[in-house]
């Protein structure tokens, strides 16, 4: 579920009171969004960055290239440019604050300030900044919350708090001296994904991607099955789909299907060298998936790239990885040694 917390896509409204975007920025913001979700990271900020030279004044352009960066370093389990990403989140709040419409009047600005701080609170988690965390993470919830005063039809501001409704559980446990209060449930957080899936402008690709997850974990395999095979056709180079299928493959005791997707995850993680952390996570579980479909000789080999990858980098993440790794080649019986 950090994962899922994690999980951060860029969202705007169309004109709203006295505040919009402009038709250009919206059409980029969409562009964006499409290489964000199919991790293409550098063509994301790219396609922003362009944008936002014709129109500096739209806060959800250096918003997009923040949520770029955040969603790189998740995808790679690894911190790839703090001060790039701590400068874009400095960068999308201030604009909130410069547009030429107040921003506690605008549902649109409060909006992307919601994401920025969203965001940022991400990144703090995953760095454990836990203090800052919960300070920046429930002023994120207050610019929502706000937003949806201000336009209650915003789709686009139910799509962070809905992902900590249905957080709520795993944020509780980790987080239980400030959080132990936080209101909400799966139910409610899977509702607000629900309508914001189907009404928000551009946060519903991240809407259902994380419905897919949260289907598997309710137990509605069909409801998982079919927003996996929608998103495929949309997005069929998105290592976050591929996650979220080995999971759901996972759920269904289908060992098969989900070695097959965390074996397509690791095979795409070889080639990015910023990754190898997800490359040897993601082959680990391959062999383990292997193994308990009967399949040691194939196991084998997937212990033994694992393997390859541990020794390339003998770093404390590894470790544990490494010695797990032998033991499952052991239990597969050392297939191909010699």
């Amino acid at each position: 579920m950090v994962r899922l917390f994690c999980i951060v896509a860029c969202a705007a409204l169309p004109l709203m009171g006295a505040a919009g975007i402009s038709s250009q920025s919206l059409a980029a913001v969409r562009r964006s969004v499409g290489q964000i979700v199919n991790c293409d990271f550098t063509e994301a900020c790219r396609i922003a960055d362009s944008a936002a030279t014709l129109d500096p004044r739209e806060p959800l352009l250096p918003y997009c290239m923040l949520a770029a960066i955040g969603m790189r370093d998740l995808d790679y389990d690894a911190v790839t440019d703090t001060a790039r990403f701590n400068a874009l989140y400095l960068r999308a709040v201030e604009s909130t604050e410069k547009n030429d419409v107040r921003l506690d009047s605008s549902s649109h600005l409060l909006t992307v300030r919601g994401l920025a701080l969203a965001t940022y609170s991400a990144g703090c988690l995953r760095q454990k900044h836990y203090g800052k965390a919960v300070d920046v993470g429930l002023d994120a919830l207050r610019s929502f919350e706000r937003a949806r005063r201000r336009y209650p039809g915003n789709g686009d501001a139910l799509f962070i708090p809905g992902l900590y409704d249905c957080a709520r559980g795993d944020l509780k446990q980790r987080l239980w001296w400030v959080l132990f209060w936080y209101p909400g449930s799966t139910r409610q957080g899977m509702e607000k994904l629900e309508q914001c899936a189907a009404t928000a402008l551009y946060a519903g690709p991240g809407a259902r991607i994380a419905l897919i997850d949260i289907y598997t974990k309710e137990k509605q395999s069909d409801k998982a099955g079919n927003l996996l095979d929608a998103l495929d056709k949309e997005y069929p180079a998105s290592r976050f789909i591929g996650w979220a299928r080995a999971r759901w493959c996972e759920a269904r005791g289908d060992n098969i299907g989900a070695a097959a997707a965390y074996g397509h995850l690791a095979d795409a993680y070889d080639t990015i060298p910023e990754a190898w952390r997800s490359a040897v996570t993601t082959r680990n579980k391959q062999a383990h998936r292997l193994l308990d479909a009967g399949k040691p000789e194939e196991c084998a080999a997937a212990c033994r790239s694992c393997l390859s990858r541990c020794v390339r980098h003998p770093e404390a993440f590894t470790r544990e990885i490494e010695s797990d790794t032998r033991r499952l080649l052991e239990k597969a019986g050392n297939h191909g040694m010699r």
